[in-house]
């Protein structure tokens, strides 16, 4: 459960580094190390708040999974995460917009704690 966990936070970590992220963020290294941030904190967290975002994140890489494989209209899995996060990003529904406010909040916190860098001023969702 744990691999499959990481392999769907994987897309979501990359998109959302792309966004918020300098142009040093694009390393292998620093990926690595905010893929760890993330996954450590979602293991460290209360039972009941973890179980919910654990659901969401599989519904997240389901429906990114129904784009890939043609259901929903896309190129390749990429563009489907990345359209499945702008969607989720955009959605009405609370719970899909605050699941992306999450992964932003846990990448930009990783990326940017311990450093003297004002925090880019870009934003992914309205």
């Amino acid at each position: 459960m744990t691999d499959y966990l990481k392999s769907r936070i994987f897309p979501l970590v990359k998109d959302l580094i792309s966004a918020y992220g300098e142009a040093d963020s694009t390393s292998p290294d620093c990926f690595a190390e905010v893929l760890n941030f993330v996954h450590g904190q979602m293991e460290r967290m209360p039972l009941l708040p973890g179980i919910a975002i654990r659901a969401m994140t599989l519904l997240f890489g389901f429906c990114c999974l129904l784009r890939n494989a043609g259901v929903l209209p896309c190129s390749n899995s990429e563009t489907a995460c990345r359209r499945q996060l702008q969607t989720w990003s955009r959605s009405s529904f609370r719970p899909f917009r605050d699941f992306v406010r999450f992964y932003a909040a846990m990448v930009v916190l990783s990326l940017y704690s311990g450093s003297q860098q004002p925090i880019a001023a870009k934003v992914l969702y309205e």
